[in-house]
């Protein structure tokens, strides 16, 4: 019987050419000729030609451009049959842009020892090669310093921008997830409010509740202005004006509240905000809850002034002032004992109430690092 071959290329070829196609390596084939004779997909990426624009075309204008005394040098080197690797340099994409390579130039030889071509495997260093290693091997009188420079901030701002957009990202998924929480947390308090079962003891359920309530949604706004500035630091006069306004839009359109705050250069820390969120808070349902009643119009006034290793923040109203045994501390209701617990704690200062034409709170607070998070 007949032998017949298999019309099919051995799968040693099929191997070869699964291997080149897929590789992420830029391997080319180059002619004696210097015409570029095959272009695999790692070719395309580092240099962006598809294969139908880089196959025929001569491969000294095509990539070596940027160097063409160094590449004539290359190639008489390689036309005796010597193979050269490794050699790092900079070749030209379609685009352009200058590329690091560090590439291994082979001959391709047929069965009688004569050269046919170059085979070219080239690796992109643009993520990892430092301006010294390329320059050495750069021949002299070349503008390849500036050029290299300009390749090397190019590669810094592009890692910088994914860095920011990564950066951006994730902070926006954290914010959307810790508001949902709150949002989901003041739901949870509403609920309660509405289905407190004791009517006996409803009144005092009613306003623990609302206390809570005011609390979350002051941690809400704080979320929201560090959203806004990207958990930077912020400026204290600018969160305790949200923070005041917010506890005051509860009044309703028929009472007012007239804040007052210094302009103050003094910024605090993500960590701090979140603390003097909750104390502010604290004042302003003070304000609300004994300032305010029975009045159609409450005045609050809040200095800020910066001290040696501490800030200084005095909120004031023109309301009847602090009862005695307030200011003896004989007596303390739960917005006293939370400020009083963020004053020595949170803060590592200290809290001081006083009566001058009203109640005088003067929360003095240890200075920090305003890139604390």
């Amino acid at each position: 019987m007949e032998n017949v071959r298999p019309s099919s290329p051995p799968l040693s070829s099929l191997f070869i050419a699964a291997m080149v196609g897929s590789a992420q390596d830029a391997i080319i084939g180059i002619l004696k000729n210097h015409r570029i004779a095959s272009w695999n997909a790692g070719a395309q990426r580092i240099f962006g030609y598809e294969e139908t624009e880089a196959v025929g075309q001569s491969f000294d204008t095509l990539l070596a451009s940027l160097h063409p005394d160094e590449w004539t040098a290359y190639a008489e080197q390689f036309a005796s049959g010597t193979a050269i690797f490794p050699l790092e340099t900079v070749w030209r994409a379609k685009t352009g842009e200058s590329i690091p390579i560090s590439a291994a130039l082979s001959p391709i030889k047929n069965r009688a020892g004569q050269i046919l071509g170059m085979s070219i495997i080239a690796r992109d260093l643009s993520q990892t090669t430092s301006l010294e290693r390329i320059s050495k091997r750069l021949l002299p009188g070349s503008n390849s310093k500036r050029e290299l420079a300009e390749l090397e901030l190019r590669r810094l701002y592009e890692q910088t921008r994914q860095d920011a957009e990564t950066k951006t990202e994730l902070l926006r998924e954290i914010n959307h997830r810790v508001k949902n929480n709150l949002i989901s947390i003041l739901g949870l308090i509403q609920a309660e409010q509405r289905f407190t079962p004791n009517k006996a003891n409803r009144p005092l359920v009613k306003e623990a509740l609302e206390h809570l309530t005011q609390r979350v949604r002051g941690l809400i706004e704080v979320h929201h202005l560090l959203s806004e500035t990207q958990w930077q630091p912020m400026a204290l006069s600018e969160l305790a004006s949200r923070i005041i306004i917010a506890v005051a839009t509860s009044l309703g359109p028929s009472k007012q509240i007239t804040v007052r705050i210094a302009p103050s250069p003094v910024l605090i820390s993500p960590r701090q905000a979140n603390s003097l969120a909750l104390a502010l808070n604290e004042l302003a349902t003070n304000t609300l809850k004994y300032a305010a009643a029975g009045r159609m119009m409450t005045q609050v006034a809040v200095r800020i002034q910066s001290e040696p290793d501490y800030i200084l923040l005095e909120y004031r109203d023109d309301g009847p002032g602090f009862p005695e045994d307030i200011l003896g501390r004989q007596r303390q209701g739960v917005g006293l004992a939370l400020l009083q617990q963020l004053a020595t704690g949170a803060f590592r200062g200290s809290l001081t109430l006083l009566n001058d034409q009203g109640a005088v709170a003067v929360l003095r607070i240890k200075a920090e690092e305003t890139d604390r998070t």
